[in-house]
This record gives C-alpha cells, sequence and structure tokens, in this order.
C-alpha cells in the first residue's frame, strides 16, 4: 500500500512538471506587416523598410514586395520607429507603438 502511494505522487509530480513546462517557454512578441505605395496608391516594390525599438535601439529590416508588402515578425513589445526608404526618395518615419497587456 505505502509502495502504491509514493508510485501515484511520484506520477502526480512528473505529471505536473510536464504540463507546466510549456508555460514557462511562453514569448510575447508580435509582427508588423504594411504596404508602401505611392502618390498614385501603387506598392512599391524593393523599398527598404527598417523598424527601430526606441527603448532598446534595436533595429530589424527588410525589403518590400514586388507588390509593395512587408512582414517583420518577432518583434518584442515596445514602441518602435519604422523608417520606410526607396531610391533616393526622403525617408518616411512613422511611429509605431507595439504594447501587449499582459
Amino acid at each position: 500500500m505505502k509502495e502504491s502511494r509514493v508510485s501515484f505522487q511520484a506520477v502526480l509530480a512528473v505529471l505536473a512538471l510536464i504540463t507546466a513546462l510549456p508555460s514557462l517557454a511562453q514569448v510575447f512578441t508580435a509582427s508588423l506587416s504594411g504596404l508602401v505605395t505611392d502618390p498614385t496608391g501603387a506598392g512599391v516594390p524593393n523599398a527598404s523598410v527598417k523598424v527601430r525599438n526606441v527603448e532598446t535601439n534595436d533595429v530589424r529590416q527588410t525589403q518590400t514586395a514586388s507588390d509593395g508588402r512587408y512582414t517583420i515578425s518577432q518583434l518584442k513589445p515596445g514602441p518602435y520607429e519604422v523608417t520606410v526608404e526607396s531610391s533616393g526618395k526622403v525617408p518616411e518615419i512613422t511611429q509605431v507603438n507595439n504594447r501587449v497587456p499582459l
């Protein structure tokens, strides 16, 4: 009887540990997607899109696709500055607040 109680408690402890591990691995990140257009509304291909976290100064960048769309993923929550440049034109800067409520 004593042996079965110990093994049952051990199984419960292992199950509790296994079910708790995935919750420890949760990471909060976001993606930023957009469309870069010219004054006529057409997508701008190969534009440089730079995203800078204002608090940490971490910079990520990408190029727009042939239709002007872009996505930057795995961004940590925080305020960002987005800069778009295309073939010698004046860069356009936009502020984005990417806060995740807990």
